[in-house]
C-alpha cells in the first residue's frame, strides 16, 4: 500500500529525512513516534506530497511521487490526493461551512458527485463518527473534539485508500481526546490502512499494528508494540519511552 524508498528532505542546509525507506500494507496501522523536530510530520506531508522532497520515491496506494513534481503532474496529484486523506492538528474547517457542507464540498468538487449523493454520504459518515445530528451546525458551534470527528468524516468522503494523522489530538482536552481516539480506534478494527504521527503512546500500543521511532530524519526503530514500545533497543527509542513515561 505505501512503499518509501530512500527517502530524502532539505531545508537549506538542514536535512530533515535522511534516507528513509519503509513498507506499510494494507490494512497496518502504523504510529509514528520519537522526539519532537526528528522530521515525523515532514514525512507524513511528503507521502501526499504535500512536502516536495529533494530525493528518492515513495508510492502511495498506486501513485508513484518523485523529486520535482509540478503543475505536468496535476493530474497524478489529484488522483492521489483522492486516495490519500489527512486529518490535521488543527482542524482546518472552513467557517462558513456547515459540518455537513464541509464533509461534501470536496467529493462534489474534486470527484464531481451529485449534491444529493455527497449529502447522503456525508449524513453517513457524521453518524460514524458520533455526529449524526450536527450536520447543521458550523464549527464555531462544536467542541474541539467535534469538530476533529468532523475533519475524519470529511477525510473519509474521499473513499481513501489510506489515512494520515498528524497529531490529531494534540490540540484537545483529555475528555476530547477520547472521543477522537475512538473514531480512530474504530477505523483501524475496520480495516483502514492508517499512519499516525501521534504523542499517545496507549494508542501506540493498544491499537497500532506498528511503531515507528523517528529522530534526526531516520526511523531508528520499527516493529510491532510489544517490540517497540515494551522493549526498545535502540538508545534513542530507549531514552524516548523513558522521557513519555516520566510526565
Amino acid at each position: 500500500m505505501i512503499s518509501v524508498r530512500s527517502l530524502s528532505k532539505r531545508h537549506g542546509e538542514r536535512e530533515i529525512l535522511r534516507g528513509v525507506s519503509a513498507e506499510v500494507a494494507r490494512g497496518e496501522t502504523v504510529a509514528v513516534v520519537g522526539p519532537s523536530g526528528g522530521g515525523k510530520s515532514t514525512l507524513l506531508r511528503c507521502l501526499n506530497y504535500l512536502e516536495p522532497f529533494d530525493g528518492g520515491e515513495v508510492e502511495v496506494a498506486g501513485v508513484t511521487l518523485r523529486p520535482g513534481m509540478g503543475a505536468a503532474d496535476r493530474e497524478k496529484l489529484r488522483l492521489l490526493r483522492c486516495k490519500v486523506g489527512m486529518v490535521f492538528q488543527q482542524f482546518n474547517l472552513f467557517p462558513h461551512l456547515t459540518a455537513l457542507d464541509n464533509i461534501t464540498l470536496a467529493p462534489r468538487v474534486v470527484r464531481g458527485e451529485a449534491p444529493d449523493a455527497a449529502a447522503a454520504r456525508a449524513g453517513e459518515l457524521l453518524a460514524r463518527v458520533g455526529l449524526g445530528d450536527r450536520g447543521g451546525a458550523y464549527p464555531h458551534e462544536l467542541s474541539g473534539g467535534q469538530q476533529q470527528r468532523v475533519a475524519i468524516a470529511r477525510a473519509l468522503a474521499q473513499r481513501p485508500d489510506v489515512l494520515l494523522f498528524d497529531e490529531p489530538t494534540s490540540a484537545l482536552d483529555p475528555e476530547m481526546r477520547d472521543e477522537v481516539l475512538g473514531v480512530m480506534k474504530d477505523l483501524a478494527g475496520s480495516g483502514m490502512t492508517m499512519l499516525v504521527v501521534t504523542h499517545e503512546m496507549q494508542f501506540a500500543h493498544d491499537v497500532a499494528t506498528r511503531v515507528w521511532v523517528i529522530d534526526r530524519g531516520t526511523i531508528v526503530e520499527d516493529g510491532t508494540p510489544a517490540q517497540v514500545v515494551d522493549a526498545p533497543t535502540s538508545a534513542v527509542a530507549r531514552e524516548f519511552f523513558a522521557r513519555v513515561r516520566r510526565r
